[in-house]
């Protein structure tokens, strides 16, 4: 079995992996949903090609982050879900520290 590109090591994700698996984190997409949905929660700050999501999907597939179903649907698993638990941790510690420092500079 090949070794999975995140294997849940700490790293964090790219940005584009992130609003995958937040997007499938609610419901089973298509891709067409799943740009829409992206598009949508980052306001529109992401932004990509039906290619690059598919090359995007193949990966997050090879790590076990996400299946593919019938009828081009694809949904998280529960390791993809807890990949995403981590790196949202990740993020929430990174926005305390960053808000911590902006406090200690202003006094």
């Amino acid at each position: 079995m090949p070794r999975p590109l995140f294997a849940r090591s700490g790293a964090p994700l790219t940005s584009l992996s992130f609003y995958v698996l937040l997007s499938l984190s609610s419901d089973d997409r298509d891709p067409a949903g799943i740009l829409e949905d992206m598009t949508m929660s980052s306001a529109g700050r992401v932004r990509l090609t039906q290619a690059r999501l598919k090359i995007s999907l193949r990966r997050l597939v090879g790590s076990g982050f996400v299946i593919a179903q019938d009828g081009d649907l694809y949904r998280l698993t529960h390791e993809g879900r807890l990949q995403l638990a981590d790196e949202l941790e990740r993020m929430e510690r990174a926005v305390r520290l960053a808000r911590g420092r902006r406090v200690s500079q202003d006094s």
